[in-house]
């Protein structure tokens, strides 16, 4: 026999391999709906992998979806709403319990309240699943190549073979192909924050998968700032964290206290204090939680807050929607680095790839450079170490507070950078500490060359004597 030919003996029994047919029934029902349901939630990654699907990777009822959906995207660019998709369910030519299994099929994975929250994991599963099968195939169909040492052949075929389900990373979009699959491609989600002054100029509230601070010297109120955020989003039934490094559980829970009650609790018991809030959320039907979890100062990394939020989750079923961190300088790397700037600025980027990957509202504040302690404008300008926190923020707020501010209660809230909206422009604050009360006012000022110019620098000795009589 030439050696140089793959025997029909070994082909027969490839083929037996290769017709036993890979499929995602093996990874379940919940799987297989979560697919469906990414699908809906985001179409354009239907679209670049539809072609690769067949109907044959699924399980009986979940097929025959996969099979609506190509049929009308062919013809509509677009996937069928819940109402049309089961018109077409109950016009189909099948018994009555397939179409009430089909039924239910829709209603479960049309859910979006409960869409999944890891659409990424999703998306490399069955692009890794799509990838291995074309792969597969293209090696069964090379056997003769095989044999003949072909390989640069075999390369091209598979990468021939797999380019349509990786070629979103590679190509884009044609501009006027994409109007009809942009109406479905899922918008915005955001948590209005307290402040409507605020989420006017954001386009709503702060984004899932974004990440906002407040930047603000020592005793701004930067930090009161999240913890009044913290308050409102739980008390709006949105489940909230917050990482401290910089102040106690005790202080946190002190000043959570006096936001939520708006009044001094110095002097109350703690019984009364908890019987005043039961009292004040008692119609809210709270069903979220806030949890306020202490760390020494650079004692753990954005990694080790990843493993906290996963742990919470697999114990306790907790999943917060946002994420708070008081403060991002105080973290230390995932990676050690010469320079602190570096290290700085890397915390931020894996900050707000956590963000992303865990889909929550990441908050923090940052501590601005001394020159610009007296400063009521604060830009981008005025941080101190690693600008870079800024270029990897979706919205940066300065908090600028002056020397009569803090005598007054008063301060400037500046738009240092805004991606959903306009910045260089500036809301005055008031302040009233004792009594746990924050109002950002509607009065819109631009931002002039003025206002950033550089002031006289207080000496240390100012600036210490300021901090040492600060809240």
């Amino acid at each position: 026999m030439d050696k140089s030919q793959v025997s029909l003996v070994e082909k027969i029994e490839l083929s037996k391999i290769k017709n036993k047919q890979e499929s995602l029934v093996d990874y379940g029902e919940t799987f297989q709906n979560n697919i469906l349901r990414l699908f809906i939630i985001e179409p354009m990654f239907f679209s670049k992998v539809k072609d690769s699907l067949t109907e044959e990777y699924f399980s009986k009822y979940q097929s025959e979806i996969i099979k609506i959906f190509k049929i009308y995207f062919e013809k509509y660019t677009k996937l069928p709403a819940q109402d049309i998709i089961n018109v077409i369910i109950k016009e189909k030519l099948i018994t009555e319990t397939d179409k009430k299994h089909l039924l239910d099929l829709t209603s479960e994975i049309y859910n979006i309240l409960s869409k999944i929250n890891d659409n990424d994991y999703y998306k490399d599963k069955l692009k890794k699943f799509l990838r291995n099968s074309k792969v597969k195939n293209v090696l069964f169909d090379s056997l003769d190549k095989i044999a003949r040492e072909d390989y640069d052949e075999i390369v091209k075929d598979i990468s021939d073979a797999v380019k349509d389900i990786d070629e979103d990373k590679i190509l884009g979009n044609n501009y006027l192909d994409m109007f009809e699959l942009r109406e479905h491609i899922s918008k915005r989600e955001f948590i209005p924050l307290p402040w409507d002054a605020i989420n006017k100029r954001i386009k709503g509230g702060a984004g899932f998968k974004e990440m906002l601070i407040f930047l603000g010297g020592g005793g701004s109120g930067k930090s009161y700032l999240l913890y009044k955020i913290a308050t409102h989003t739980w008390l709006n039934n949105y489940d909230t964290i917050i990482y401290t490094l910089e102040n106690s559980e005790s202080i946190v829970y002190d000043r959570i206290d006096g936001l939520i009650l708006e009044e001094c609790t110095d002097g109350y018991k703690l019984s009364e204090i908890k019987r005043k809030i039961e009292k004040k959320i008692r119609n809210l039907n709270l069903s979220s939680k806030l949890i306020v979890e202490e760390y020494p100062t650079k004692s753990i990394s954005v990694n080790d807050i990843e493993k906290s939020l996963n742990n919470h989750f697999v114990h306790n079923g907790f999943k917060p929607s946002v994420v708070i961190v008081d403060y991002a300088d105080l973290l230390k790397p995932n990676k050690s680095y010469k320079e602190k700037r570096n290290e700085i600025g890397s915390i931020y980027e894996d900050l707000r790839g956590l963000a992303g990957r865990l889909n929550v509202v990441m908050l923090s504040v940052s501590q601005i450079n001394r020159p610009n302690f007296k400063k009521r404008v604060i830009t981008q300008d005025s941080v101190s170490e690693d600008l870079s926190k800024c270029f990897t923020s979706d919205i940066v707020l300065g908090v600028g507070r002056d020397i009569q501010d803090r005598i007054n209660g008063t301060g400037l809230l500046t738009f240092a950078k805004n991606r959903v909206g306009r910045d260089g422009i500036s809301l005055p604050i008031s302040f009233d500490f004792d009594n746990g009360l924050i109002d950002i006012i509607d009065e819109q000022h631009d931002v002039t060359p003025q206002d950033v110019k550089e002031e006289n620098e207080m000496s240390n000795e100012e600036i210490d004597d300021i901090l040492s009589n600060m809240v």
